[in-house]
This record gives C-alpha cells, structure tokens and sequence, in this order.
C-alpha cells in the first residue's frame, strides 16, 4: 500500500483520496440515496477503510458483468454486506 508502482500513486494515497471525497459528498447531501460510481480499485480501498481492513486485494469485487456494489449508510459508514453484483439489483426489482 505505501510502494508506488511505475509513478502511481500509492494504495493509501488512492484510498485517502477516496474516503475524504466520499465525506464530502456525504456532508453535501443530507435527504436520500447517494449513488457513487467508480473504478474497482478505489472502491475496493473505500470498502477496506469502511469495514476497518487492511488494504489488500482479498476485498476486491468478485465477478459480476455489469459491475459490482456494496452498500452503507451514512450514518454507519460499514459495509451492510460484501461486494455483490450489479445483477442482484435486477433480481430485487423483478416481481
């Protein structure tokens, strides 16, 4: 996490990166549902952080075609679950 690789940024910078955009978009909303929608590797350093892990890529999202999520609430901040795929979504909505 603290090594950068080819002039990356490092995996803690990323993820310090991550979570303080993520409390500003919370303070900046109050009412509703936040959709936040990024690339794997920063969504995998902000579950890290949310669920108290170290930064590794045991926690990256798993398979899934149209992309993965994992929800929390604003108020917790801890994952209600680990990554799922976006077809989940579909198969909560279908009757």
């Amino acid at each position: 996490p603290e090594t950068s690789v080819l002039g990356w940024e490092t995996a803690h910078a990323a993820q310090v990166r991550i979570v303080r955009e993520v409390e500003d978009i919370i303070r900046s909303f109050s009412d509703g549902d936040i959709l936040i929608v990024g690339h794997g590797a920063v969504g995998t350093l902000l579950f890290c952080h949310l669920s108290d892990l170290p930064i590794s890529r045991l926690y990256d999202q798993g398979t899934g075609g149209g992309g993965c999520f994992f929800e929390f609430t604003p108020a917790e901040r801890q994952p209600k679950a680990k990554w799922r795929p976006m077809e989940f979504l579909m198969d909560q909505a279908s009757p």
